[in-house]
């Protein structure tokens, strides 16, 4: 899969084309069907609250979004998949993963199919995104699951601000008083015990903000860790990640498959002789 949807190709797109023929070549290599393709170009069917689309990436998996939202992005942010880990540092025959900020369950579905022994847990604080998340993730059965809540370095609750950009809310106040929605926060440490298990393969960690927290307080879960993959987020600095997830004893060096030209290179830490 990851020779199909080369990075390097995808992040060179807009830089080598206009950006409608751009986004046209990304529909192309996302959906399955040509009426598909028109319905995405035009930010989905008019007059309905959920639309579905078949996934190459999923190997066909008919997916629902919300049409006319930031639903239509996430479509096609799983290529290149740079929130999936190199072969070589999470084998197939991977068993616990998790999935932290799961949107609405495409990252984790792809997970989930290619780690087919896996089970993965997702964490997600928004009603709406869990709803579709839910739904998205529903062909892999008893193997996924996901939970409503918010990452944090503690338990209890946050508040997170809504909008408009579905793929961007953040934490903005411990404890549910800054103003926003109010969700269960989970920390990392109760969600493994949680889950009883004693080692994880593998954790993605895109929680738009709220990894600086998770990272540096309450930390005795990253000794279970085997791999995981961080998205950085302001105020947070890549070398800032680096050195947290060094001084948690994982190798950590940013993505080299990384060529996008917004945003900040995702992190791959890996713990020595996992």
């Amino acid at each position: 899969m990851e020779r199909v949807f080369d990075a390097r190709f995808w992040d060179s797109l807009e830089q080598r084309m206009p950006y409608g023929m751009a986004r046209f070549i990304e529909a192309l290599a996302v959906l399955s069907d040509p009426r598909s393709v028109r319905s995405f170009l035009a930010g989905g069917p008019a007059g309905e609250s959920i639309a579905h689309y078949r996934l190459r990436p999923l190997g066909g998996q008919r997916v629902s979004v919300r049409p006319r939202t930031a639903d239509m992005w996430a479509l096609t942010d799983i290529i290149p998949p740079y929130h999936l880990p190199p072969l070589e540092a999470v084998p197939d025959s991977a068993h616990e993963i998790w999935d932290l900020g799961t949107n609405i369950g495409l990252a984790m579905a792809q997970l989930a199919l290619r780690y087919p022994h896996a089970t993965v847990t997702g964490v997600e604080m928004d009603a709406g995104n869990l709803e579709l998340c839910r739904r998205n993730i529903e062909p892999y059965g008893d193997r996924c699951q996901v939970l409503h809540a918010a990452v944090w370095s503690s338990d209890g609750e946050v508040s997170y601000a809504g909008g408009d950009d579905s793929l961007a809310y953040r934490v903005e106040a411990a404890g549910g008083g800054g103003g926003g929605t109010t969700v269960r926060s989970l920390s990392l440490n109760t969600l493994l015990a949680e889950r009883g298990v004693e080692r994880v393969d593998f954790v993605k960690i895109d929680i738009e903000g709220a990894e600086r927290e998770v990272l540096r307080e309450n930390t005795e879960w990253a000794a279970a860790v085997r791999a995981l993959k961080v998205e950085v987020h302001e105020p947070y600095t890549v070398d800032e990640c680096l050195a947290d997830l060094r001084a948690l004893g994982f190798h950590a060096e940013p993505d080299h498959r990384y060529r996008g030209i917004v945003g900040k290179p995702p992190i791959l830490a890996v713990r020595p002789g996992a």
